[in-house]
C-alpha cells in the first residue's frame, strides 16, 4: 500500500477538506496529544510515538496532508528549533496550502466569554479565534472547580461567540450568568487549568479531552499575556461562623438547626472553602 492511500493519510485528508478549519485542527491536535507523556503513580509513562518521530515520519513523506499537519504542528509547539526545522521543510514543499493553514501565525483571539453558575462547580471559557482567511472558531474549555480547577473538558465549536450565545439557553441553566471576561485573566485560569489538569491521577477524560489539550494551549497563548489566577478568598472563622448563622436562622435553613445538620454544614463549608 502506497503512503497516499494509507487511512492515516486519509483520515487527514478528510479533515483537511472538511468545510471548517476547526476539523483538522483538532484532528492534528489528537495526533500531537497522544506524543505526550501520560502521569503514573510514581514516574510519567512514556508514549510509543514521540514528537520527534511523528515529525519526521511526515517530513519523510511528502504529501498535501502531511505538509498541511506540520503547518499546525509548528503553530502548536513551543519547541523553537522543532518549529525552525518544520518551516523549512513546509517551505521546501511544492503543495498549495489555505491561508488560514499556512499564516497560522496570524490567528488572534482577543474575547472570551464566562459561563459560571452561581454555586461555582465549574465554568465555561469560550474563547473566540479569527483565523487569517475570514474563519472564525470558538474553544468551549470547561474548568472544573471541584476537581481543583483543572481541565475536564474541552471541544471546538465551527462558529463565533454571537453564534455560541444564541445556542446557550440560560432559562434553562437557572442562576447560571454568560458575560465577557478578562482575555489575559482568562488565559492565565486556562493555561493553570491545563497543567494541573495534566498531572492529575487518573487524568480527566471525555470524548474529546486531552486529545484536543495542544489546540487548547494554543488558544490560549493567542490571548493577551500577564493576566493571573484570581487569588481564592480566605474564609476566617467568624464568617464561616456567621454564614453558618445566617442560613440557620433562614425560612429554608431552620428546620436544619440541629446539633447533626450542624456537624454535616461544618463539613460541606469547609469542603466549599477549601476549593
Amino acid at each position: 500500500m502506497d503512503a497516499e492511500s494509507h487511512p492515516f493519510i486519509a483520515g487527514l485528508r478528510r479533515s483537511l477538506r472538511s468545510d471548517h478549519p476547526a476539523d483538522f485542527l483538532q484532528h492534528v491536535s489528537g495526533l500531537v496529544a497522544v506524543t505526550e507523556p501520560r502521569p503514573t503513580l510514581g514516574s510519567d509513562a512514556g508514549p510509543s510515538v514521540t514528537l520527534d518521530q511523528l515529525v519526521a515520519t511526515f517530513e519523510g513523506t511528502d504529501l498535501a496532508e502531511t505538509t498541511a499537519a506540520l503547518h499546525v504542528i509548528a503553530a502548536f509547539t513551543d519547541d523553537e528549533l522543532m518549529a525552525a526545522r518544520i518551516r523549512r521543510t513546509t517551505g521546501s514543499r511544492p503543495q498549495p496550502m489555505p491561508p488560514w493553514l499556512t499564516e497560522l501565525g496570524r490567528a488572534r483571539a482577543t474575547r472570551v466569554l464566562e459561563m459560571r453558575h452561581v454555586q461555582r462547580d465549574g465554568e465555561n471559557y469560550v474563547v473566540e479565534v479569527d483565523l487569517a482567511g475570514g474563519d472564525v472558531m470558538c474553544a468551549v474549555i470547561y474548568v472544573d472547580n471541584n476537581l481543583g480547577g483543572v481541565v475536564k473538558d474541552a471541544f471546538m465549536t465551527p462558529d463565533g461567540l454571537e453564534a455560541y450565545e444564541q445556542v446557550v439557553d440560560l432559562h434553562a441553566e437557572p442562576d447560571t450568568t454568560l458575560e465577557l471576561v478578562d482575555p489575559a485573566t482568562a488565559r492565565a485560569i486556562v493555561e493553570q487549568a491545563v497543567k494541573l489538569g495534566a498531572m492529575m491521577l487518573p487524568p480527566p477524560e471525555s470524548d474529546t479531552w486531552p486529545l484536543v489539550r495542544p489546540l487548547v494551549r494554543w488558544v490560549a497563548r493567542l490571548l493577551p499575556a500577564g493576566g493571573e489566577v484570581p487569588a481564592a478568598k480566605e474564609w476566617s472563622d467568624r464568617e464561616l461562623a456567621e454564614l453558618t448563622e445566617a442560613f440557620l436562622s433562614s425560612p429554608q435553613g431552620r428546620p436544619y438547626d440541629d446539633e447533626e445538620h450542624r456537624s454535616l454544614l461544618d463539613d460541606l463549608l469547609w469542603f466549599g472553602v477549601s476549593q
